[in-house]
């Protein structure tokens, strides 16, 4: 576990992949489960994790922005850091210290296949530039007690005026603070770039670029500029720069794509943008360029809200925030006529907008975002007032209404999904089937003993008959008893086992658990066992939109729908009823990568921070392991729901007004 020092603002979404391990912003209480520490966000925060890993004996990492997030020019396709450099040994500047990537750079293999893969991204990154106009570009660097480092720019500076006295010079110095080259630069002929972005477009112009030390010299050298140095950075000294110093150490010589190689894919950290797992530039590439094409729809700024009870309002805002966007719950849709505009957008809890929320986005030509529960949720059910550990947010319809498009069908019509993201799939789904997951989580594992012999068994899952699936997602069956009927119709020698939707049984929803219609049409109605138990003991599942049928497929069972669910019409089913619009036929990996690892968002509301599906179906596994002790619920005291409702209200109140 690593122990994170950083101001909970700055938190970094998806830090656990990163490190590939867990990670906790309370060290202190975890100090004899941590491997290390690390800090950011100001120097406060990172003398305190100095000081905590030097008492303990941790490692202590630092941590900066990757390079790949600067080359991609992606940032208005997501909202997040989906490359950093983690480095245990403090600095990565300067090539006399001895860091992790120097002495990656001295004794890293990079041959074979991992050169291969990494000469595909090299050639996408690396390309002449045509807009190059021949100028001369220094780079400065924030000041510090070095002595040898103000003599180095000022030998810098000696050279470049005197070797290009007819040349406009360009210093870029887009750090705060004070620089080494403002006051030795002072000539009409030099002009000093403070933007970041600026400075990111004169680099690929350039034809030289003189350094000590700065990081911009490695990503000169990414875009074929010829590089001067006068420091020692870790990219000097290679045979790729011009050096003024000479190194006190021997070093290996390496090529352009071996350092690239080394760098981007054994020592730069990349997450999957789409899934927040971990992957390799490779894969970035492929998604960025996928995205690009299929015009991934714009960072929100303004997001109301409607249809979300006041106590639900805190488990929505982690979801649906992001760096770019505000928050708003109007009370009504008047409110917010005045202040609508093209950058406004309106969001709602599955179905249950008032009728004006679709006037408005009829006006400005806007879909109505919604958002629900994810598929794999919580050790509880929702009806219970538990915190949902994963929640679907739908630009476009959602995903239980067939009769219009959702984010998720478009994602599983059209989404590449790479080898890596098949494998984590896999992976995925190994953990779920081997430690019995599913959605709630909230029903004891136990291996039924039926009186089946001979006979195939068929699974029937009940569903809440007025839930919107069924009313979105069915069209001539749509009840309980009306499916149990068609199914003993179609196999009459089958075994059925009934299972009532577990919101029936807690009785916290309106519906039958057994009738003489029930019971006639079925052999036995199991209440107490879960919902796995019953599928692994099943055949086949029949279901109209249930979950349960995804579930099955997940464990390999034969699944038949009537009605048209998420998971119907990708070949994967045998289906009553037909949906035009999927045209696609998907692997089961494909079908997980989209519904698990792409579409919903996870959260993890003990660390309080966006996380991948892998991150949650850990956490899960572990809380539902606790909730059951030795096959008991190992605690007995349940509060009511209208104090839990209150308890969140609370915090609401107190957090966001």
């Amino acid at each position: 576990m690593i122990g994170v020092f950083c101001p909970k603002e700055q938190r970094i979404p998806f830090l656990d992949s990163f490190f590939q391990e867990r990670i906790t912003y309370q060290p202190r209480k975890y100090i004899n489960q941590l491997t290390g520490i690390t800090a950011y966000g100001n120097e406060f925060y990172i003398q305190q994790g100095i000081k905590l890993a030097e008492k303990n004996n941790l490692p202590f990492y630092t941590i900066q922005q990757g390079l790949s997030c600067q080359f991609m020019n992606a940032d208005q396709l997501f909202d997040f850091e989906y490359s950093l450099i983690i480095d245990q040994d403090m600095s990565i500047r300067n090539n006399e210290d001895s860091s992790q990537l120097n002495d990656l750079i001295h004794t890293a293999d990079v041959k074979g296949d991992l050169l291969e893969r990494a000469k595909e991204a090299f050639d996408y990154i690396i390309r002449d530039n045509a807009n190059e106009n021949g100028s001369i570009i220094l780079v400065d660097e924030k000041k510090s007690l070095d002595i040898q480092k103000e003599a180095a720019f000022s030998k810098m500076v000696d050279m470049v005026m005197k070797s290009y006295p007819l040349n406009t010079i360009t210093i870029i110095s887009t750090f705060e603070g004070e620089g080494y080259l403002k006051e030795l630069c002072q000539n009409e002929n030099i002009r000093i770039i403070t933007s970041a972005v600026e400075a990111e477009e004169l680099l690929y112009q350039a034809k030289k670029v003189f350094v000590v030390e700065s990081f911009e010299g490695f990503k000169a050298l990414l875009l074929n500029k010829e590089v001067h140095c006068y420091g020692l950075p870790f990219y000097s000294g290679l045979g790729l720069t011009t050096d003024d110093m000479k190194s006190s150490s021997t070093k290996k010589g390496r090529t352009l794509l071996e350092l690239f190689t080394i760098f981007f894919y054994i020592y730069e950290k990349q997450i999957n943008p789409l899934t927040g797992m971990p992957t390799d530039l490779n894969d970035i590439i492929k998604i960025i360029e996928d995205k690009k094409r299929n015009q991934l729809v714009p960072k929100e700024k303004k997001i109301y809200c409607f249809g979300i009870q006041p106590w639900k309002r805190g488990f929505v805002r982690p979801f649906a925030k992001t760096p770019f966007n505000t928050i708003y719950f109007p009370k009504t849709v008047h409110e917010v006529h005045e202040q609508f505009d093209q950058e406004s957008e309106l969001l709602v809890w599955g179905h249950k907008e008032p009728e004006d929320v679709r006037e408005l986005a009829d006006k400005w030509n806007k879909p109505v975002m919604r958002i629900e529960d994810g598929f794999i949720r919580s050790v509880g059910l929702g009806t219970n007032v538990t915190l949902p550990w994963s929640l679907a947010l739908d630009h476009k319809g959602i995903y239980y209404n067939p009769q219009e498009a959702s984010e998720l069908e478009n994602i599983l019509n059209s989404q590449l999904f790479t080898d890596k993201m098949l494998d984590d799939a896999r992976e995925i789904r190994r953990k779920i089937v081997e430690n019995q997951l599913t959605k709630y989580n909230s029903e004891p594992i136990e291996s039924l003993h039926l009186p089946s012999e001979g006979k195939k068994v068929i699974l029937v899952p009940g569903q809440v008959e007025d839930d919107a699936s069924i009313r979105y997602g069915c069209t001539d069956i749509k009840t309980n008893t009306d499916l149990l009927n068609s199914v003993r119709e179609q196999n009459p020698d089958a075994y059925i086992i009934y299972k009532p939707h577990p919101d029936i049984v807690s009785r916290n929803r309106q519906g039958e658990v057994t009738s003489d219609f029930i019971t006639d049409a079925c052999d036995h109605i199991e209440v107490d066992a879960s919902i796995i138990s019953c599928i692994e003991f099943a055949d086949e599942i029949h279901t109209m939109t249930s979950l349960t049928g995804f579930d099955a497929l997940l464990r390999d069972k034969t699944v038949y729908t009537y009605g048209s669910p998420f998971y119907a019409g990708w070949g994967l089913t045998y289906d009553r009823h037909k949906v035009n619009r999927r045209k696609r036929t998907l692997t089961l990996d494909e079908l997980i990568a989209g519904a698990l690892l792409v579409y919903p968002t996870y959260y993890d509301w003990e660390n309080e921070i966006r996380v991948s599906c892998d991150t949650v179906v850990n956490k899960l596994i572990e809380k539902r392991n606790k909730y059951f002790e030795n096959g008991e619920v190992k605690n007995k005291i349940k509060i009511p729901n209208r104090l839990k409702k209150v308890g969140f209200l609370l915090k609401e109140i107190i957090q966001n007004h």
